[in-house]
Order: C-alpha cells, then sequence, then structure tokens
C-alpha cells in the first residue's frame, strides 16, 4: 500500500505528506476502513522475540565473517564455499527475519547438513554487497530469498539455489554430497535414530516413542527427542510435542539442535509452520538436486502426476490440522497481529474446502477426510475463533466461510442454518459505500464477497436483495472501459476511465473474479467474463513474477499472497464459460500451469506470510475446477 501512494505523490511534498499521515494514524484520525460503522484499524505488527536458546539457531555452523574471508580460506583449503544469502538489497520480501529463522532452525541446525558444511566446505553468511550484487547476479525478482551459491576458490558459480520455500534434509544433502570431498565420512545416525526417520518419513505413527536412554551421546539424545516429538506433533498432539521439545532444549542447552528445538517450541520453527517436510523423495527429484546447477525449492517438471499431487497435498493438510479443527500455520499480518485469527478462519475454510474436493478425488480417504472437514466446519462456526474487534482481514474470514458452508451443504443439509447466518454476518460487514473491504475497501474483495453470496443462493441461503444491489452497484462503477478493475477503490478512476493495457496487465489476479461477481448476479456478459480470462491467462507472467514474496513486489501491486487468490478466481470463471471448446482450451492451460508449480514435497506455496496450507489448499480447489 505504501508504495502505491509513493507512486500517487509528488516527490517535494512527499516528507510533508507522509508526516501527515502517520500523526493522523497516531492519532486515531485515519482508518483504513473509515467509511464503515464500528471498524477498528489496528495494524500493529508483534513480532516473535526468540528466547535465549532459540535466538542461537544456525549458530552451530563455522561461519566465516565475509565472502571475502570464505574465497580466502577455500583457496586455503581446496574447500568450495556455502554462500548462504538471507537477503538482498532493495528486496520486496518484509518477512526478512522470519525466513532467516526458518534457515537457521532448519537446515543450518540439522545435524547432517552441520557436519557436511563444516568439513567439506567453507561457509559463510552475508548479505550481498552491491558490487557482489553486480558479480554474480543477485538482484531481485532474479534471485528471491532465501538461497545459497556453492562457489569455487575463484569464485565460479557452481551451483545456485533460491526460493528455498520448502526445506528437506534428503534434498538438502543431496544438493551438497557431489562437493563433499572423499576423506571425511558423513554422520551415521545410530539404528535407532534411523529407523524413527524412516517412520517419520513414511508418516508411520502408530507408536509412540519412549524417552532417549541416558546412555546415549547427548546428539543422538536429542535428534531422538526431536524426532519424537514430531511423532507426536503429526499425531495432533501439539502441546505434547512442545513439552517434549522445551524439555529437551532445556536439559541440552549446549546442543545445536536443542536450539531449534526451542524455536520450534516458540512457534516460528519450520517445521511447526509447515515449511519443513520429511517425506520420501522421488529418487529422480533427489539426482536433480545432486546435477542441476541451478535449483529452486519446487520440483522438476513432471515428477509429480496429478493424483500423486493430491495423495501427497491431503496428506499435509491432514498432518497441519491443528486439534481444535483450525490451520494456524499463517502469519500473514499487514493488517496487525491482532487481525490474524481472521486470517486463521479464512485460511481453515479454504482448506476445508479443499478437503471436501479431495473427497471426490481420493474415495479411499474418505473417513479421514470427511472427520477434517466436520473438525474445520466446528472451527469457522466457533465464534471465539474471530477477532471482530480488529476487522482487518475479517471480509476474508466471512466470505471463504459462507463458501465452505455452501459447499458444506450439498452433504450436509443440516449446516442451511450456519449458512445463512454466515451470510448474514457477510452482508452486515458490507460498507454503506457498498463495497467490502480487508484492509481497505476495494473491487476484488468486494468480488470475492459477491462470489461466496452467489454460492450460498445457489445452496439455498436468502440473500438481501438491497444489500445486494448495493454491492453490485459498487463493483460496477469500479469497472474500467476495457475490463480491468484498480487495485483499491476511489484510486483507480473506475468507470470513468476506458483503461489501458497496464491497466489490465496490473489486475490479472483481480480481473476474472470481478467479472465472475458481476455474472453471477446477471450483472456481466459471458463474452465479458472470457475476455477476462483470456486476458488474466494471456499476462499470467506478470503474476507469476512475485510468487513466493511476501510483500507487494511493483507498480502493479502484486504480491506473492495474490498468486493463488487469482488463479482461483480465474478456475471459477472458466469452469462457468458456456463456451465449451473455449472453456476446455482455458482448463487445460490453467491445469498445466498448476502442475508445473508442486514443490519437492508434492505440495504448493504462495507467500511466506501465508504459509504452505493457504497455497496448498487454493493449488487443489484451482485444480478440481480444471476436468
Amino acid at each position: 500500500m505504501m508504495r502505491l501512494i509513493l507512486d500517487c505523490w509528488p516527490r517535494p511534498q512527499f516528507a510533508a505528506c507522509i508526516a501527515l499521515v502517520l500523526t493522523a494514524v497516531s492519532l486515531g484520525v485515519l482508518s483504513a476502513q473509515d467509511d464503515t460503522p464500528g471498524a477498528a484499524n489496528s495494524t500493529r505488527k508483534i513480532r516473535v522475540r526468540p528466547g535465549p536458546l532459540a535466538s542461537k539457531i544456525g549458530t552451530g555452523v563455522a561461519w566465516e565473517s565475509s565472502l571475502d574471508a570464505a574465497l580466502n580460506k577455500s583457496v586455503e583449503s581446496g574447500r568450495p564455499v556455502f554462500w548462504y544469502i538471507p537477503s538482498v538489497p532493495e528486496t520486496f520480501m518484509d518477512r526478512k527475519v522470519e525466513i532467516d529463522r526458518y534457515m537457521m532452525a532448519g537446515p543450518f541446525s540439522w545435524r547432517a547438513v552441520r557436519a557436511i558444511l563444516d568439513h567439506h566446505f567453507v561457509a559463510v553468511k552475508a548479505v550481498p554487497t552491491r558490487q557482489e550484487q553486480e558479480r554474480f547476479g543477485l538482484v531481485r525478482y532474479d534471485f528471491v530469498e532465501p538461497g545459497c551459491l556453492i562457489l569455487s576458490s575463484d569464485g565460479e558459480v557452481l551451483k545456485r539455489m533460491d526460493r528455498l520455500t520448502t526445506l528437506h534434509p534428503t534434498w538438502w544433502l543431496a544438493a551438497l554430497k557431489p562437493f563433499a570431498r572423499e576423506d571425511v565420512p558423513p554422520i551415521q545416525s545410530r539404528p535407532e535414530i534411523a529407523a524413527a526417520w524412516q517412520r517419520v518419513a513414511h508418516r508411520d505413527l502408530g507408536t509412540n516413542m519412549s524417552s532417549a536412554p541416558n546412555d546415549w551421546p547427548i546428539p543422538d539424545r536429542v535428534e531422538w527427542e526431536w524426532l519424537r516429538g514430531v511423532m507426536l506433533f503429526r499425531s495432533g498432539k501439539h502441546e505434547q510435542a512442545t513439552d517434549v521439545w522445551r524439555a529437551a532444549s532445556e536439559q541440552f542447552p549446549d546442543d545445536p539442535l536443542a536450539w531449534k528445538l526451542a524455536a520450534e517450541a516458540e512457534g516460528f520453527g519450520p517445521f511447526v509452520r509447515g515449511f519443513e517436510v520429511y517425506d520420501v523423495l522421488p529418487e529422480q527429484l533427489l539426482q536433480a538436486a545432486a546435477s542441476e546447477r541451478a535449483l529452486t525449492s519446487a520440483a522438476p517438471a513432471q515428477i509429480y502426476p496429478e493424483p500423486e499431487v493430491w495423495e501427497r497435498s491431503v496428506s499435509y493438510l491432514l498432518a497441519m490440522q491443528r486439534s481444535d479443527g483450525g490451520w494456524r500455520d499463517s502469519d500473514y499480518d499487514f493488517g496487525g497481529t491482532d487481525s490474524l485469527p481472521n486470517v486463521h478462519v479464512a485460511v481453515s475454510a479454504l482448506c476445508g474446502l479443499a478437503l471436501i474436493e479431495a473427497e471426490k478425488k481420493l474415495p479411499h480417504r474418505a473417513a479421514e477426510i470427511q472427520a477434517a472437514v466436520e473438525q474445520a466446519i466446528r472451527f469457522v462456526n466457533e465464534a471465539s475463533n474471530y477477532n471482530r474487534s480488529d476487522r482487518d482481514e475479517l471480509t476474508w474470514a466471512l466470505a471463504y466461510r459462507v463458501q465452505f458452508l455452501a459447499q458444506a451443504c450439498v452433504t450436509r443439509p443440516t449446516l442451511r442454518a450456519d449458512l445463512q447466518s454466515a451470510v448474514r454476518d457477510l452482508e452486515q460487514f458490507q460498507s454503506p459505500a457498498g463495497g467490502w473491504f480487508h484492509e481497505y475497501r476495494n473491487p476484488f474483495v468486494s468480488g470475492t464477497a459477491l462470489v461466496a453470496l452467489a454460492h450460498a443462493r445457489d445452496a439455498g441461503a436468502a440473500i438481501d436483495e438491497a444489500q445486494l444491489n448495493k454491492g453490485l452497484q459498487s463493483l460496477r462503477g469500479e469497472r474500467m472501459g476495457n475490463g480491468a478493475f484498480p487495485y483499491s477503490s476511489g484510486r483507480g478512476g473506475g468507470g470513468a476511465r476506458e483503461g489501458r493495457l497496464v491497466d489490465i496487465q496490473a489486475s490479472v489476479g483481480r480481473m476474472p473474479i470481478c467479472e465472475l461477481a458481476l455474472w453471477h448476479w446477471g450483472a456481466s456478459e459471458q463474452d465479458l467474463l472470457e475476455a477476462s480470462v483470456a486476458r488474466s491467462l494471456e499476462y499470467h507472467a506478470l503474476l507469476q513474477k512475485a510468487l513466493k514474496y511476501d510483500d507487494h513486489t511493483d507498480h502493479m501491486a502484486y504480491g506473492g499472497f495474490f498468486f493463488w487468490y487469482g488463479v482461483y478466481g480465474r478456475g471459477l470463471a472458466i469452469a462457468l464459460l458456456t463456451d465449451a471448446p473455449r472453456r476446455t482450451a482455458f482448463a487445460r492451460q490453467q491445469r498445466e500451469l498448476i502442475l508445473a508449480l508442486p514443490e519437492i514435497d508434492g505440495c504448493f506455496v504462495d507467500s511466506h506470510e501465508l504459509g504452505r496450507c493457504y497455497g496448498t489448499a487454493m493449488a487443489l480447489l484451482s485444480l478440481a475446477l480444471c476436468p
């Protein structure tokens, strides 16, 4: 949003304008949704402050102080340089600290990875200088943090790894081992620990593990306690897992892996956040990790056929569901930390929707999927899971709850009263001007709300016609002559403008959902809906460019968090095109785009803040719309 302000105000007046805005916000004069009665807007972001042990994550690696120092040591030792790059200058990444912690508590805390880095590489952690940026091509968009380079002693790039969103020990070892020296054998776990890793990889959670024997060496005991906690967490015993990790970290405070246990117990580690996984990986994928010179955490093309994508993604979502029925991995706090409960409800509704679709694809898993859906229904229907005193992001929770319950009503007719109540909630959240808002009023949120109401209507719910007409009038007034929709209400000129090509390019992630909302209620035509899909696919690369960023990326206001939102909205529109050949062609193209994006474990990601559960759920929902 700040980037939009920068673009709109003349530079000489910038300082005075910003000072005025900040003063007004501090006094409570301005509110992002000041046209809505009773709205609150606390945007304070309360970020995690690690405890004494958790703050030491990743320091078990013998990091050099600078790239120059690492290259000099590489010349002396003959070992290649492993350069970990937590961020690059002028990046669009908001969560720099958080994604660095995922790496430090992930790969750089794993026992085997630490051993191979210390014995086979010269390791350095450093943000590149301007000169290093130019030398190694470490610029935003081309290199998306976190990532690393493996360099020869003379600075030649031997391997490049970035966009590392999904962390897996076996994949990391496969990528690093080709550079290892033969004279230092790899660390071998004792048989009991190796067997426990196999159980975790195969999701064999049937038997709880007892505490590690006292006569084991401390590193083995810590690794065992880590795996014991993983088993408990994956079995839905989250508090017990946290207790095990906390106790082990306090018992063995000098072990580097124990610092990871402390981070996970404090809730900001990559495992509890869903970025660290242990499933068995295909051998072809591991071979690619070893041989390719440029890697991301996305799987190589054609590694995962669609049936396996569904199996792996459903297993992931089921494993990440909390005991109260919700999914709480997201820390998307653009609306302030106190808006997170609303984000968690929204994500949980989407996960529940995805699981309903998954039951059709995986009938052999119907029992466990149905149980998870029932838990999700209870979660989104529980009033205490929302924060209505801070109304940022609340539209997402209300709209996706409506959509989830509408779909659930197909096989659970007793939910119709809950659906009707959810519809009233969504209608009452509408602003007097007719639109809806999340942090501020904008067309794509209004489009989402109107689409949700259409799903509710189709499920038998009654819709307030007066509220509906106000919403349609608001959204129709935002639409430019060429079919584009502005990013936020009142800033793009809306219907007063014919629109330029750049307006089309800037709205590919929101144009189909907005046009679909109008079409659902008879306020648009099939040719306009089809055109919105066609233009969205034509400029899809502009949307995908922002994937894995967690902030707005340029003047078009894209960010990673818009990627799957845009793809899903496009899928909903494609499914309702009446021209069968065009619908089939668009669906085929959409399906190919989706199946090119699984991560190394067969799941999906959007931005670091929204989390992998959101990305996976949206990807499955989008895939389900492609016959």
